[in-house]
Order: structure tokens, then sequence, then C-alpha cells
């Protein structure tokens, strides 16, 4: 089952030229940055967009439901070489979703109702928007945190 999800996620790595503690204080600087860091733990991070239109949230508040985000894990290859591997995981509301639509077909199941084509069309539709539009919003800002990074 997680390998049928995890074709679903957005990943990707970035290879830096640098020690960790020069890693750590670029991704730490905050001048003009369109999105906020919160550390995991110390080789993981979070990355969190200030601006979600998906999610509806507009400044980011800690604390507050999160809007489009991203994780980040550090590997030490070497000296002086970095890998960074970010990553997505499968959005909430793409559960909330399945679990609505479910119960709606078992609903029109356990009633016996005939519901018009259109209602099972919806499913599908919906569900690829919501991923589609969350994930062009996951893209750009992967885009961010790689180009700041690689500045």
């Amino acid at each position: 089952m997680y390998k049928i999800l995890d074709k679903f996620l957005l990943k990707d790595k970035i290879e830096f030229e640098g020690s960790v503690e020069d890693l750590k204080n670029k991704i730490n600087e905050s001048r003009g940055r369109k999105y906020d860091i919160e550390w995991i733990s110390n080789n993981e991070f979070k990355f969190l967009s200030k601006l979600s239109i998906g999610t509806l949230m507009v400044d980011y508040n800690p604390g507050a439901v999160d809007g489009i985000k991203g994780y980040g894990i550090i590997d030490e290859k070497g000296s002086n070489k970095i890998e960074i591997h970010l990553s997505t995981k499968i959005r909430v509301e793409l559960y909330f979703i399945l679990v609505i639509f479910a119960s709606f077909f078992i609903g029109a199941i356990l009633m016996k109702e005939v519901f018009p084509i259109w209602i099972y069309v919806l499913f599908p539709i919906c569900l690829i928007w919501f991923w589609w539009f969350l994930r062009v919003q996951e893209n750009s800002l992967f885009k961010k945190v790689k180009q700041r990074l690689l500045a």
C-alpha cells in the first residue's frame, strides 16, 4: 500500500557544498523568505508556505493548521558534501475526499438508491483536481526552497 501512495508524493534532492553548519545557517536565514522553517530534529526540517491558496491560508501562523508544506532530511555524504532529500506527504484533504465519497457510495448501496452517473464521475474529478491544485503549490514551494539553498 505504501509503495502505491509513494508514487503520489513529490520528491527531490539537492546537493549542497559546505558544512552542516553552513547549511543550517542558510536554512535559518529569514530575510525575504516566502516560507517558514520548523526543525523536527537535528537533521530533519519542515518548510511551510506563507501563502496557500489551496488550503486558504495567508501568512502562516505556527500552531495553526499547516498549509502547503514539505519535509527535508539532511544526509552527510562526506567532507563538505551534503544531500538534502525533499519530499511531501499525502495531503489530509485527499483522505477527507476519499472518506466523503466512500461514505456516499456505501450509503447509496445500503439505501438501494440509484444516483445519476454524474455523481460517480464527480469523485475522480474532485480527487484529481485537489491533488493537481495542491501539487502546483507544492512544486512552487520546492522551487523557492531549492533556489534559496543553491543561491
